[in-house]
This record gives C-alpha cells, sequence and structure tokens, in this order.
C-alpha cells in the first residue's frame, strides 16, 4: 500500500511538471504574438484609412481641367502666374493680382489665383472649404504650359 501511494504521488508531480511545461509554451507563443500585435496596432495608427481618404470630388477635377485650359489660353492669366512661379523660386515678391475662375456647373466652386496663394474655394452657406493648388511650369518642346496640381487636400470647412 505505501507503494502505492508513493507512484500516485510521483504521478501527481510528473503531471504537474507537464503541465507547467505546456503553461510555459502557450505563455512564451503569447508573448511573442503578443509583440506582433502590438506592432500591428502601433501601424495602424500611423496609416488612417476609411474616414481620412482625401480626395478631389468630381466637381473639383472638373474645375481643375477648366482652369488649366483658361490659365494656359489667357495670355493675362498666363504671365502673371508664370511671374508668381519665378519670384517664388527667387524670393522675390510681385505685383498683387487676384484671378477668380469660377465652376460652369456650380456657382459656389470657384478656383481663386492670387500672388500669394492658389487655391479651391468651395462655398456652402456660411462655411468655406479651402483645397491648396500647386502652380508649376512645365516645358516640353518649347512649349511652356502650367500645370496646377493639389497640394494636399483638406476637407474641414471653416
Amino acid at each position: 500500500m505505501h507503494i502505492i501511494e508513493k507512484i500516485k504521488a510521483k504521478k501527481k508531480g510528473f503531471v504537474i511538471i507537464e503541465s507547467l511545461g505546456v503553461l510555459l509554451i502557450v505563455l512564451f507563443f503569447s508573448l511573442i504574438l503578443n509583440k506582433i500585435i502590438i506592432n500591428n496596432i502601433k501601424k495602424s495608427n500611423v496609416y488612417y484609412i476609411a474616414e481620412d481618404i482625401k480626395t478631389l470630388t468630381l466637381n473639383e477635377e472638373k474645375l481643375l481641367m477648366e482652369a488649366i485650359i483658361f490659365v494656359n489660353k489667357e495670355d493675362e492669366v498666363k504671365i502673371k502666374i508664370k511671374e508668381k512661379i519665378l519670384n517664388e523660386n527667387n524670393n522675390i515678391q510681385g505685383e498683387d493680382f487676384k484671378f477668380i475662375i469660377k465652376y460652369s456647373q456650380n456657382k459656389n466652386l470657384s478656383l481663386v489665383l492670387t500672388r500669394d496663394k492658389t487655391y479651391i474655394e468651395e462655398v456652402k452657406s456660411s462655411n468655406k472649404r479651402r483645397i491648396g493648388i500647386e502652380t508649376k511650369l512645365k516645358e516640353s518642346n518649347e512649349i511652356e504650359f502650367i500645370m496646377l496640381t493639389p497640394k494636399y487636400y483638406e476637407t474641414k470647412f471653416f
């Protein structure tokens, strides 16, 4: 009888050691996966998707295309913008000017060209939304062409 109790006691000790070994293996893998999960959470905090996607609407893109065509056809506007681009490169302030190009299909949407800024402006009731536009001078086959591209997309109304 005494021997049987010793064998049972040894089996209990062996079962405890086995369960501790399994527990250690599970803890080891959970620690490794925990680091991976934390890194993925940190990465997801860097990249914003869904609600933060900022793009031009179809009307804003059409306005931009109309403005590019208008700017390159009108000599007065083209000269002023070329001067603006050259003055920005040389850190010189040129003379003040302001051109407002209204979108033909939406009167609340316009492109504003000034000496300091170029932006798309959308007016909704008393709120205005502005999207900054970069003016670039492109040359191909000795033809100068003014490009208007969005700097960044801003969706907040002010």
